[in-house]
C-alpha cells in the first residue's frame, strides 16, 4: 500500500485518518497509564524510557518531513511531479517505519 492509495478517496474517514486516529488513541492510552511520562513520572520504566523518547522525537521529525513533502507536491509544477511523488513515497515509508518502531518500544 502506498501513501497515494490512501489519499485517493476524499472521504471524511479515509484509511489514513482511521490509522492515525487509532495510533493517537493508542498513544493516549500509553500516556494515561504513565508509560510516556518523564523521569519523575510514575510510569518511568528505567532503561527503556530514553528509547521511547528518542523514538517519539524521531517520529515527530518523520511526520514533519512527510507533511513538507506533501505540501511541496501540492505546489509542484507538472514537470516536477514524478520527482516529488517519489520523495513523498520515501517520506511515507520512513514515517510508517517510525510509527512501527515507536509502537514496538511502547509494548
Amino acid at each position: 500500500m502506498t501513501c497515494f492509495s490512501l489519499f485517493k478517496q476524499p472521504t471524511v474517514h479515509s484509511p489514513t485518518e482511521r490509522r492515525v486516529d487509532g495510533l493517537v488513541r493508542r498513544l493516549k492510552g500509553h500516556a494515561t497509564e504513565g508509560s510516556l511520562s518523564g523521569p519523575c513520572g510514575s510510569g518511568s520504566r528505567g532503561p527503556s524510557l530514553p528509547r521511547r523518547h528518542l523514538e517519539l522525537e524521531y517520529l515527530r521529525t518523520r511526520f514533519v518531513e512527510f507533511k513538507d513533502r506533501v505540501r511541496d507536491l501540492e505546489e509542484a509544477e507538472d514537470s516536477q511531479l514524478p520527482k516529488m511523488r517519489e520523495g513523498v513515497e520515501v517520506a511515507w515509508k520512513d514515517l510508517i517505519g517510525a510509527v512501527e518502531t515507536l509502537m514496538a518500544a511502547l509494548d
